[in-house]
């Protein structure tokens, strides 16, 4: 396993992010461009890095880090398997929006439903 530092290139992440409203909204920006497994692991290891406490004690930061992990991978084409949902469509002649457009419009309905999500179950 690796250990996470606050002078490391992800510093800033691993000092400011202490609340599970935090959890969930920087898991979900990282998680619109990363894949799940490298996320979850940072996050996992930023809110300690131990399953025990974390199922218990911290269980609303795991469940902040899980649902911004599953929530927001439609953000961006590279959330959603890309080739199936603009290459083939494109290829068949459906006309799809570029990534920049896919991006805007996704986050015009993303983030207020999310806003909403964060209020009633991760309440700053």
């Amino acid at each position: 396993m690796f250990e996470l530092q606050e002078s490391g290139v992800l510093g800033f992440i691993v000092s400011g992010v202490k609340e599970a409203w935090h959890f969930f909204w920087i898991s979900c920006v990282l998680l619109g461009f990363l894949d799940n497994a490298p996320t979850y692991l940072l996050f996992f290891n930023v809110a300690g890095g131990d399953a025990d406490v974390l199922m218990t004690e911290k269980a609303h930061i795991l469940q902040a880090i899980t649902c911004g992990a599953v929530f927001f991978r439609a953000l961006s084409y590279i959330g959603k398997a890309s080739n199936m949902l603009r290459n083939i469509p494109v290829e068949s002649g459906v006309k799809m929006l570029s990534f920049v457009g896919y991006l805007v419009w996704a986050c015009g309905f993303m983030f207020p439903m999310f806003a909403l999500v964060t209020v009633i179950f991760f309440r700053p």
